[in-house]
């Protein structure tokens, strides 16, 4: 017997995300979160590096433009020292 995971456990067993989390809302909130988290402990050159990016995606990815995924958000959140309960709190807040 199957049950289906809710966008926070989605994060801990490597579900795709899109699938479950495709609210702008969501996306929104991870950006917001992303922005404030980030400016407290690095510079947006160091989050890119970190996750293999570039600042401009970063800075995109910080004011919600639509075409930065999911994942990249959370891989972001991660970076900046965000745990997999504060990720799955924000999206359950947004959703």
């Amino acid at each position: 017997m199957t049950r289906e995971t809710n966008p926070s456990e989605s994060i801990i067993v490597g579900l795709p995300l899109e699938k479950h989390c495709s609210s702008p809302n969501i996306k929104l909130a991870l950006s917001q979160s992303l922005k404030a988290r980030r400016q407290k402990v690095m510079t947006q050159v160091e989050l890119a590096e970190k996750i293999y990016s570039s600042q401009p995606r970063v800075a995109k990815a910080e004011n919600g433009d639509a075409s930065v995924s999911i994942e990249l958000l959370i891989r972001a959140m991660l970076a900046t020292g965000a745990t997999l309960q504060e990720i799955g709190k924000v999206i359950a807040e947004a959703g």
